[in-house]
């Protein structure tokens, strides 16, 4: 009988995150995350307690940069602690929402490190995550088909006059310099991929991509593009990028969808 990778499951449970997170937006005028959130922290004491159990040696804390998380993330407790606040739930919320941002930073670290196959599996997600979002705003401005849809899952309904590409996280801005962040990743893989079916799948989700930036009218945002693109052209060129060099490290990863 093949023996149970417990970080399978762990991965398969941290894209099922993620991917929720691009469907449920928690925005600050309404919270529809709760569930998520809870789902999320539970996973998270699942895992830590797996971990000890397996490894007596297992840390959270692995290097500064970790420190430096904890440190951002518990900043959030200051108002609770010294009783500061002026919306006690508010403030119960904004520390739920920033201790999930902390596991699931811890989740993703471990499993990464664990092995770096995993992170062609987040990189998809987040990927089909974008073609999700990418689809309810496009249909946000245009059609609104899937209107009720957003209102079943307790998203916003964000007034919108000049139709500007604002998708489920009610902000242009916001939705732009996500898209933005998946293109970058999605054109990463094109490059060291192999078989024409991914190519094809990383293309797309770039156009989706682009098109999403160009219509959400974000001028902030498309001077970012021009200037990330220049750097990351520049760096590919001259053979510095650190980020190109860690996919190449990853392309004997397997394509799986």
């Amino acid at each position: 009988m093949k023996k149970i990778n417990i970080y399978n499951i762990f991965v398969i449970l941290v894209c099922l995150i993620l991917f929720s997170y691009s469907i449920f937006i928690g925005l600050p005028i309404k919270n529809n995350t709760n569930a998520i959130n809870l789902f999320a922290l539970v996973i998270f004491i699942a895992y830590i307690i797996t971990n000890m159990i397996i490894n007596k040696k297992y840390k959270i804390i692995k290097n500064k940069i970790d420190i430096f998380v904890i440190l951002l993330v518990f900043s959030s407790y200051i108002a609770l602690i010294f009783k500061t606040y002026s919306n006690l739930e508010a403030t119960i919320e904004y520390i739920i929402k920033y201790t999930v941002i902390l596991s699931m930073y811890i989740m993703i670290r471990d499993i990464v490190i664990k092995d770096k196959k995993y992170i062609n599996y987040i990189i998809i997600t987040l990927t089909i995550s974008s073609i999700n979002i990418f689809i309810l705003g496009l249909d946000n401005i245009t059609y609104n088909i899937g209107q009720d849809f957003l209102n079943l899952t307790g998203n916003v309904e964000v007034l919108n006059q000049d139709k500007r590409f604002n998708s489920i996280f009610g902000y242009a801005n916001t939705t732009a310099i996500y898209m933005l962040t998946i293109s970058i990743l999605a054109i990463g893989k094109y490059l060291v991929a192999k078989k024409g079916k991914e190519k094809m799948f990383y293309n797309v989700v770039v156009f989706f991509n682009m098109v999403a930036i160009m219509i959400s009218y974000s001028r902030a945002t498309w001077l970012i593009v021009i200037i990330i693109y220049f750097l990351y052209i520049f760096f590919m060129k001259n053979k510095k990028g650190k980020y190109l060099e860690i996919l190449l490290r990853t392309r004997h990863f397997k394509w799986n969808l």
